[in-house]
């Protein structure tokens, strides 16, 4: 695909399983200093279209603001956490009016990460087999009927199988839950078997769409048992562009370092699904051909200890570093020539997005929303998953070639800057919520 072409899902439409193609649309999840940025770049007021019918374009007008609250376990460092909270700050209260239930959330950093703008009840369930944190269902029940909540948006199997019962007992309308790639296919058995039945009981009372960032995450959907009658709303991630527009990145717009040391860098939580044991792996074959290369790995997480030894083992301490969480990631890949993101499954990784914003080359495995948005050979390069070899010769491949990385890094930035934008991510979200909720059937683009 030539670099300015635009994203293959460019258009949001409601999807039923029946639907030949199950592109739905395009949006933009705004990342914050925690841990990553996000943007993305859409259109309100435009097309939405269904497999049945073309739906006029209409405006919001001056309805009255929908009440939405976002159901997520707990607040942490992570990508959808985040993105929840850079939502929930954005929104217009004249037209989304949010708030927040956290289905345990009692830890002192869940603590720390509320927001100040919006409404929080913290239920303290900790696990779904408790009859006692079921008794707990009475607090969410008053909750979401003080704030007449019109959406309960769920994040994650166990809000879902919590809050959606809830909710449609309390006379919620609508129940709407988000799959960005981390949900039921990769949870364990009775998770999965439990949330299929969540979605079937829902489906007949209450459970009105589910919404996911890219085309593998809806097939992940698809594949869990999703209602037939109702439809998947694929809503793109995207990147703020605001801290990669300054000086600092001037000698990146200008060309790629030829000499070394030579700096690849990671931004991904410590966690096993994002495989940093395959990146040490591939350092290590690195090391035999360049002994100036240096990995970075920016996260912190349960794998720290694990790494720790694999790295000590290998004899890899002057070559592999592990800076635990980064405050500033756009200050962290300045200094990166190579980026990498090597997860066995993502949905559309707001990682990838701060690496185009930054004009750095990404190499990335073959899954899930890698696939769509990393351009192969233009913006970087596509390797199998858990295929150490494949990735250290990717990374041996661009190392060098200072050309191709500055070629890419630049067609990065451009189709970064050109298809995403916290704005347009807002708009998109306040018009779906509105159009669910029947305010208007407002089209979008």
């Amino acid at each position: 695909m030539p670099a300015n072409s635009p994203p293959q899902s460019a258009r949001l439409s409601p999807t039923f399983v029946n639907a030949d193609d199950g592109h739905v649309g395009e949006f933009a999840a705004e990342h914050n200093a925690f841990d990553s940025q996000v943007d993305g770049n859409c259109d309100i007021d435009q097309a939405v279209t269904s497999q049945d019918e073309d739906l006029p374009v209409t405006s919001l007008g001056t309805t009255s603001p929908v009440r939405v609250c976002f159901m997520l376990d707990r607040l942490c460092h992570g990508g959808t956490e985040h993105w929840v909270l850079r939502l929930i700050h954005h929104l217009n209260r004249s037209r989304v009016v949010p708030s927040l239930c956290l289905l345990d959330g009692e830890d002192n950093l869940s603590r720390s990460l509320e927001p100040e703008n919006c409404p929080v009840t913290r239920l303290g369930v900790k696990s779904l087999k408790s009859l006692r944190d079921w008794a707990r269902s009475r607090q969410l029940s008053r909750f979401l009927r003080e704030h007449r909540v019109d959406i309960l948006q769920t994040h994650f199997p166990d809000s879902l199988n919590y809050g959606g019962v809830v909710a449609v007992a309390s006379g919620v309308p609508h129940v709407v839950h988000t799959n960005f790639g981390d949900d039921f296919t990769h949870a364990p058995l009775l998770t999965r078997t439990v949330g299929r039945w969540a979605n079937r009981l829902l489906a007949a009372k209450g459970l009105t769409a589910a919404v996911t960032n890219c085309e593998a995450c809806r097939q992940d959907v698809l594949h869990d048992g999703w209602p037939e009658n109702k439809p998947i709303y694929v809503v793109e991630n995207g990147i703020s562009l605001a801290a990669y527009e300054d000086g600092r990145w001037a000698e990146k717009d200008v060309e790629a370092r030829a000499e070394g040391p030579f700096n690849v860098g990671i931004v991904a939580m410590l966690r096993e699904e994002k495989c940093h044991d395959l990146l040490v792996q591939a350092a290590a074959i690195v090391r035999k051909t360049r002994d100036d290369v240096i990995f970075h790995l920016a996260g912190e997480g349960p794998m720290r200890t694990e790494l720790e030894a694999q790295i000590k083992s290998l004899n890899l301490s002057e070559h592999v570093e592990l800076h635990g969480m980064v405050g500033d990631v756009p200050e962290f890949l300045r200094h990166i020539d190579l980026a990498v993101l090597c997860s066995r499954n993502e949905g559309l990784p707001h990682a990838i997005l701060e690496y185009m914003a930054s004009r750095t080359p990404t190499i990335a495995t073959a899954v899930g929303g890698n696939v769509e948005i990393v351009q192969d050979g233009i913006i970087g390069l596509l390797v199998p998953p858990q295929d150490a070899q494949a990735l250290a010769e990717a990374v041996l491949k661009l190392v060098a070639d200072p050309q191709r990385r500055h070629e890419m890094g630049q067609a990065a930035w451009t189709r970064v800057r050109e298809y995403y934008s916290t704005q347009a991510m807002i708009d998109r979200f306040e018009g779906l919520y509105h159009r669910i909720a029947g305010r208007s059937r407002v089209t979008l683009k």
